[in-house]
């Protein structure tokens, strides 16, 4: 599988709120807000963005403190982080002021822990406005948010919500990641088995790669792959099978 992002309707949708966020008129409103339900996508797209622009990554977790937030962030900034958490609020602020990189805060509810104290020393270190901050997570926590005013406005107005994958955004990620032409009707299957979850479609393209190197094809159609295994249901892991094409009536 070739390595990439495909530019598919949530990508559009992320870049279309970062530049929200560039644009900005309030310098101090530096955050924007990304949800999706597990398997949308959010994660890949994050990486991707963040590596492209430099920006540094956090991954939220429980018992997340301040102090272990500013250590991390240090750490990404390229220094040993210093004793206190005075001095490393004060250590994170200038080495953000230097740097000027975004944050991405990914699963950002559990930046809201202890009276959502990590989250508001990430405020207090970026009250400038110069460093932009990502929070991403499962569940819209906008209203969760509201309890913490000072931080909840520091939010642009626009929510950034990705949605599982069209059949559309299924060929893309097939066109821009598979080794292999996949027919359009087996893009249809995929999407069906997957219920849109990019997590599954990708791995749906390894699957269907190795078929294909198996059978040494350069193009696979849906009848090629009857009752092949494309998916399996997160609900029960049950397996999928790529099912006959449906018979076209005679007109």
């Amino acid at each position: 599988m070739k390595h990439g992002l495909a530019r598919t309707k949530n990508v559009e949708l992320f870049l279309a709120g970062v530049m929200e966020l560039e644009q900005r008129g309030a310098r101090e409103a530096n955050m924007l807000l990304v949800t999706g339900a597990p398997g949308s996508g959010k994660t890949s797209c994050l990486l991707r963005w963040t590596n492209d622009v430099n920006a540094i990554y956090l991954l939220g977790g429980p018992k997340l403190t301040p102090n272990w937030v500013l250590g991390d962030l240090i750490l990404a900034l390229g220094e040993k982080p210093l004793n206190s958490q005075e001095r490393r609020e004060l250590q994170a602020r200038r080495l953000l002021a230097r740097s000027g990189q975004a944050i991405v805060l990914d699963e950002a509810h559990y930046f809201l822990q202890g009276k959502a104290e990590p989250l508001e020393v990430i405020r207090k270190i970026t009250a400038r406005g110069d460093n932009s901050v990502i929070l991403a997570t499962m569940e819209d926590i906008r209203e969760e948010l509201t309890r913490h005013q000072h931080i909840a406005d520091r939010i642009v107005p626009t929510t950034v919500r990705m949605v599982d994958a069209t059949v559309d955004d299924v060929r893309l990620c097939f066109t821009k990641l598979a080794e292999v032409d996949v027919a359009d009707d087996l893009v249809c299957e995929v999407h069906h088995h997957t219920r849109g979850r990019y997590r599954l479609v990708k791995n749906a393209i390894a699957l269907v790669e190795r078929f294909a190197v198996r059978n040494k094809l350069s193009t696979v159609k849906q009848t090629d792959m009857v009752g092949e295994i494309i998916s399996h249901d997160w609900r029960d892991n049950s397996p999928c099978k790529v099912r006959q094409p449906r018979l076209r009536k005679a007109s």
